[in-house]
């Protein structure tokens, strides 16, 4: 199953549940009663770029990245202005790993981040925020995606 029919399947299994009757105006990335608007990187493109150049993050902004295949995958933080916790999730939403304030990288080698075990998706979220709402490994992320290109 290819990320992007992964990512269907959650939206359709979320209206199926007690607390997505209906799906959300923007795809959402939910800890507990905090949701995070997302944009989506699917694409090669849209993955490279990220977050890329932008000096600042909405509080309750993200950036959800659908991995290319269940493996390992690390991230880096080349040209990214801002800190931020991201949150490596198995295709169900488990967190299997969480890197807390990654900081930007000013000059290479930059930094890679992410765990040795496999993943679907990565989010992303303003750095402090995974320690804010006391995020652990395990937990689940619901997500609450309402399109998909």
């Amino acid at each position: 199953m290819t990320n992007t029919q992964k990512l269907f399947a959650m939206a359709f299994l979320c209206a199926l549940s007690a607390g997505c009757r209906i799906l959300p105006k923007e795809n959402q990335a939910c800890y507990k009663s905090r949701c995070y608007c997302v944009e989506i990187a699917i694409s090669d493109e849209e993955k490279a770029k990220g977050l890329q150049q932008r000096e600042s993050l909405d509080k309750d902004k993200g950036m959800l990245f659908a991995l290319s295949g269940e493996r390992p995958q690390k991230f880096w933080m080349k040209d990214t202005l801002i800190p931020l916790d991201m949150l490596w999730l198995d295709y169900t939403g488990q967190i299997i790993y969480i890197e807390h304030d990654a900081v930007p990288c000013e000059k290479d080698p930059c930094s890679i981040y992410g765990p040795d075990v496999p993943a679907s998706y990565v989010l992303e979220v303003n750095a402090g925020e995974a320690s804010r709402l006391d995020m652990r490994v395990g937990e689940r992320i619901i997500l609450k995606l309402r399109a998909v290109k």
